[in-house]
């Protein structure tokens, strides 16, 4: 068990990081422990922490984690171009991805048929500065935001452009998107969300 990759780096750190290209990741169980915790495991195929770095033309397929089963991105700054993440799934939250704080962007991904026990089969957001640019969310589940499940604060903001977010189911609320009650930190600009 653990993460397939695995990008550590340190607060304040500034290298670029590597950038994966080309990559099938796959099969990735539990995850790595999260920051400072001893009990929380997230990214069965991908983990970041305190990291920069790129993923162009991935595919993130069949992982699990209590968190982020295909993707855990925490307090990072990744880049994910034209990805495929499908069929991953969490105990918890974010079956596809989780951003956790940060300044992730996705651009050009499809999230299809990810699933989380409670919120974001596709994207779980926790107080990130995310974007997802030109993204397709499709037949992700979850209790809470189906397709993505946003947990903002006040500092937080997830802008999503250019997306569709259709044909996503839900258990509770927000079948395409969930975000926070009494939080408003998303700006969705041009996207779709319908058929959820």
């Amino acid at each position: 068990p653990g993460s397939v990759v695995t990008m550590i780096g340190s607060e304040g750190d500034t290298d670029p990081g590597p950038t994966l290209r080309g990559f099938t990741v796959t099969g990735g169980t539990l995850g790595t422990l999260i920051g400072t915790s001893t009990t929380l495991f997230g990214g069965g195929g991908v983990y970041t922490e305190w990291s920069h770095g790129r993923m162009e033309s991935c595919r993130i397929v069949d992982n699990s984690a209590n968190f982020g089963g295909g993707l855990y991105l925490w307090q990072s700054e990744v880049e994910l171009l034209d990805c495929e993440i499908v069929s991953n799934n969490a105990a918890a939250d974010g079956g596809g991805l989780q951003f956790f704080r940060g300044a992730n962007r996705a651009t050009g991904c499809l999230f299809e048929g990810n699933d989380a026990i409670a919120r974001g089969g596709g994207l779980h957001d926790v107080r990130s500065l995310g974007e997802l640019v030109d993204c397709t969310f499709v037949g992700n589940l979850a209790d809470l935001g189906g397709g993505i499940s946003v947990f903002a604060e006040a500092e937080s903001l997830l802008t999503i452009s250019g997306c569709s977010i259709t044909g996503n189911l839900v258990k509770v609320l927000g079948a395409g998107v969930w975000i926070r009650p009494g939080f408003d930190d998303v700006a969705f600009e041009n996207s779709v969300v319908c058929g959820n």
